[in-house]
């Protein structure tokens, strides 16, 4: 007698098996659509889509993915690394996309739309007042709307930081974040400089990236000096001792791809954060013993086209880039004499320049751009912005040692936004960097440190 072996196929519930042919329909009528766009778009294009879809499915459920994803799209610029990505503009639809689920998000747990009420950010608003409203005065009115279309979207930057980092944890994650990024360009830059790839100026090979982010030696050395606080910093806020080898590994990378930048503007930056780092260290003996062998262990190997060019800065003959720049400021100045009040508008320097001087060159300087584009009110405006960050980071710093916490990340993380500051400062005299990011970005981190530094102490009492 024969046994027949028989297979009990699984039973669906109508239900699941609406579903599962509904997932079945779609993976086929996906595979076409995808099949037929191949045919017509670049692959990559179809992918950065695809990206960009999923990301803003997560985004929805977690806004904060929304901006780590912004931070890396603004500093990496996938755009001008894969030219086929440009016209979609990530940057824009990202950063417009994560604005508007935070701002949904904001309703639905408070109720209403707001922000923090921070003097801080009432300081960054008229600065970008005045932005906008040299506009419609502006000398080429292209370039100022250009210019403010850029600041609107540090703006954007400036208030998902506020209102998307609510914990120390995701500041903490936010800033590493950040500093890796940092060193992606450091380490690029470095790349490029080994493998011949370097730009070629007054003499010397200088180090520079792949996108505007870095392309510029001056610009990328400020870059890099300004962020090396939060890594020397952040070795006494971690316990960990990888973690902090990589730190000064990070840090090496940082002070060699500076040297190589051949930036003596860098070089100012970089002795600012110096002075700022002993003036701070507890252990001042050992900190200038460690500063003067890596500093003279540096001087003997950098190649003798680098010595010359640092050893310039310090030289009483003037070169022809420092006569240039001299003129370049006498200029301007007399650009601000015949706009004292509101400048020539926001982004237009090089045109007013030009039609009144001749020359078309940008102002390569802080101090003259601030007077020449934004006049006395800008002028105002930002140095008030500055004053309010510096003096509630201060004020943070000592809420958070009335708390009891003296020794944390937040603590150290005010030191690293001081010492971050300060060379911006020193760069700024030679380098226009009114419209750089790093300001307005360490002024939403003193926000977000102020409000957890009330929580602390509030917990505390």
């Amino acid at each position: 007698m024969s046994m027949e072996t028989y297979t009990q196929l699984p039973h669906y519930p109508p239900r699941e098996l609406d579903r599962n042919v509904f997932r079945y329909l779609f993976l086929i009528l996906f595979s076409i659509v995808t099949g037929v766009l191949l045919l017509f778009l670049d692959p990559l294009l179809i992918f950065a889509g695809l990206l960009v879809i999923g990301i803003a499915g997560a985004i929805f459920y977690y806004p904060y993915l929304g901006l780590l994803s912004y931070l890396v799209v603004f500093l990496l610029r996938p755009g001008e690394l894969f030219p086929a990505l440009a016209p979609l503009h990530l940057e824009r639809i990202l950063g417009v996309l994560v604005f508007v689920v935070m701002l949904l998000h904001n309703k639905l747990k408070h109720g209403e739309f707001r922000i923090t009420h921070d003097r801080i950010n009432y300081c960054f608003l008229f600065l970008f007042g005045v932005v906008l409203l040299s506009v419609p005065t502006a000398f080429w009115k292209t370039a100022s709307v250009g210019q403010s279309i850029e600041f609107g979207k540090i703006a954007v930057f400036y208030f998902l930081i506020i209102g998307l980092v609510e914990s120390e944890r995701r500041l903490k994650a936010f800033v590493w974040l950040f500093v890796l990024l940092i060193s992606y360009l450091a380490f690029d830059s470095l790349r490029l400089y080994l493998l011949g790839k370097a730009v070629v100026k007054i003499d010397i090979v200088r180090a520079t990236g792949t996108n505007s982010a870095a392309d510029n030696y001056n610009s990328l050395a400020a870059t890099l000096v300004s962020t090396l606080p939060f890594l020397y910093f952040g070795l006494f806020a971690s316990k960990r001792f990888l973690t902090r080898l990589f730190s000064i590994s990070l840090i090496g990378l940082f002070l060699t791809t500076t040297i190589l930048t051949g930036s003596r503007s860098g070089l100012l930056g970089l002795f600012a954060v110096i002075i700022y780092i002993w003036w701070r260290s507890p252990r001042k003996m050992l900190t200038a013993s460690i500063i003067v062998t890596v500093a003279v262990t540096g001087w003997l190997t950098m190649g003798s086209s680098y010595q010359r060019r640092y050893e310039s800065t310090f030289s009483r003959e003037r070169d022809e880039s420092a006569r240039l720049r001299l003129q370049t400021w006498g200029e301007g100045m007399e650009l601000f004499f015949e706009r004292p009040i509101i400048g020539v508008g926001a982004g237009s320097f090089s045109a007013a320049r030009g039609e009144r001087f001749g020359n078309w060159q940008n102002p390569h300087s802080l101090y003259v751009q601030l007077l020449s584009e934004l006049g006395i009110v800008g002028t105002l405006a930002f140095f008030l912005l500055l004053s309010q960050i510096l003096l509630l980071n201060y004020r943070a710093r000592e809420r958070i040692l009335k708390s009891g916490k003296g020794k944390s990340y937040l603590y150290y993380l005010t030191f690293a936004v001081e010492g971050c500051l300060i060379p911006l400062f020193v760069t700024g005299i030679f380098g226009h960097n009114l419209y750089r990011y790093t300001w307005y970005m360490m002024g939403a981190m003193v926000v977000v440190i102020g409000y957890l530094s009330k929580l602390r102490l509030k917990e505390y009492r």
